[in-house]
């Protein structure tokens, strides 16, 4: 396993050659398409808080969060505010990454990650997965589905629940960005967003992170101490002219006996130790089907 740590995020700072998130403004650039080995198969987003019952969460999702990796090609971004946080310890991970930056509310930790993703980042996976740490995710069996129903080459920005409701403050920016045609009079989204989860392909990330306005809008959302992580990646790529899509493969509820391991979900919410009835379960599904972890 790889252990790797980006820059640390700051916040309104001028794109850098090589980005395609980083700022308000500028072109995005298109001479850095070439990288150097080959694609991880699956990039995983995740918020961490090592306090409280938090770092419990965390260490559940270390051991738990991802399983069946087998021979895939996993990389982990840890996202960890002001945090110190280890990357030690992930079996089955190729690489971890620790990002830390100004802030540890989680939506405006995921924006500053997107906004910083330069387009290097975006090509060096063929799918991304936000998810949170009280999640569980059978990653060769999401691999598998997604490779069989659609490619990573096409634009594909999928989630298990669309919602059409957006946050103030996100109303309000994409009017900053000239883009409120995204939203009903009542200020919903016309095309919905994700709830909890989301998994979007390479072709995706690239079009919706390079396209302007998209750019603008994250700038925006890296910047502002509130919200949800869960609604302006969507927003991005209706910019970029993508809709999001539902797939009966992805849950943001907790779904335990439907799981795919021993059921027919690829990813599952809402399970962690301060869950307590449900953790309970999990732990006797994790024995019964020898799941543990090293």
């Amino acid at each position: 396993m790889q252990i790797k740590e980006r820059a640390a995020l700051s916040p309104g700072r001028r794109a850098r050659n090589g980005s395609v998130g980083q700022g308000c403004v500028g072109q995005s650039p298109i001479d850095d398409r070439m990288l150097d080995g080959e694609m991880f198969d699956l990039e995983v987003l995740v918020p961490v808080h090592p306090e409280g019952r938090w770092l419990e969460r965390l260490e559940m999702f270390r051991r738990f969060g991802l399983l069946n990796i087998g021979q895939s090609r996993v990389r982990v971004v840890l996202l960890a505010g002001t945090f110190e946080v280890s990357a030690a310890d992930w079996a089955g991970v190729e690489q971890v990454i620790v990002l830390n930056g100004p802030s540890n509310h989680p939506a405006r930790k995921i924006y500053s990650a997107y906004r910083a993703m330069t387009l290097r980042d975006t090509m060096s996976a063929r799918w991304f997965l936000r998810v949170d740490d009280d999640s569980v995710t059978d990653v060769g069996g999401l691999l598998a589905h997604l490779d069989a129903c659609c490619s990573w080459r096409e634009p594909h920005h999928l989630a298990g629940h669309l919602c059409p409701s957006v946050h103030p403050a996100y109303q309000e920016m994409l009017r900053e960005v000239e883009a409120r045609r995204l939203l009903s009079p009542e200020g919903e989204a016309l095309a919905g967003h994700e709830w909890e989860v989301s998994v979007t392909s390479q072709a995706a990330m690239l079009r919706a992170l390079s396209y302007p306005q998209a750019r603008e809008l994250l700038c925006l959302a890296s910047n502002y101490e509130g919200g949800f992580g869960d609604q302006c990646l969507a927003l991005c790529c209706r910019l970029a002219g993508m809709f999001p899509a539902t797939v009966p493969f992805l849950s943001p509820f907790e779904h335990l006996d439907q799981f795919s391991l021993w059921g027919g979900l690829f990813h599952i919410h809402y399970l962690s130790p301060d869950n307590v009835g449900l953790w309970a379960r999990f732990m006797d599904k994790v024995y019964q089907y020898g799941l543990q972890r090293p």
